[in-house]
């Protein structure tokens, strides 16, 4: 009070009905919703930014990389490839799933489309040089294994996303990549001994 018995009233910013909201770390601002959950003017266009311009640069990366490919591979190995491709694809998606900047979402985006690349590629080349006698076996037996995780991934990533978030959806992507490492890393020591 001001001695007078009259409580003065702290100075609130008139927000109105106001709301606040983030996306992939951008505070957008939804001046007067009609209803709860309706959609923030701007966050389908901040998120289509992303997903438009993410998109695009892990398309043009994963081209980039595939064209020289069979060069590197020779050059490198197929087995430090996986290695090395699954570590860019892993900070790719940790990235983005901690991301809270426009720019930073897209460069994860890129590092994505260079870590992945080769990846598949090269894990049929290596099925194929252990059975030389099958390669065709080798590289169906390949395609049935790898078949049922592209086809399920992405149904699942949507599930996931759709319950805990992208962020956490990155996140599990990013674990899964990690045990996939793990076991190149243990294939590629038992292959040494």
């Amino acid at each position: 009070g001001d001695g007078l018995g009259v409580e003065r009233a702290e100075a609130v910013p008139d927000l109105g009905r106001a709301r606040e909201r983030r996306f992939h770390g951008h505070l957008l601002v939804e001046e007067h919703p009609e209803q709860e959950g309706e959609v923030v003017p701007g966050e389908e266009l901040v998120g289509s930014g992303i997903a438009g311009l993410g998109a695009a640069l892990y398309g043009m990366c994963n081209a980039v990389v595939r064209f020289p490919g069979d060069r590197m591979r020779k050059l490198l190995g197929d087995m430090p490839l996986m290695i090395g491709s699954l570590i860019v694809s892993i900070a790719g998606f940790v990235s983005l799933g901690l991301s809270e900047s426009y720019l930073l979402s897209v460069i994860s985006f890129a590092a994505m489309g260079l870590g992945l690349a080769l990846l598949i590629p090269s894990i049929f080349a290596s099925s194929a040089n252990l059975v030389p006698e099958n390669r065709a076996g080798a590289w169906s037996f390949v395609s049935l294994l790898t078949a049922v995780p592209r086809v399920l991934a992405p149904v699942a990533f949507g599930f996931v996303a759709s319950a805990y978030g992208t962020s956490f959806a990155f996140g599990l992507v990013a674990v899964g990549l990690c045990g996939a490492l793990g076991l190149v890393l243990g294939f590629s020591r038992w292959r040494r001994v």
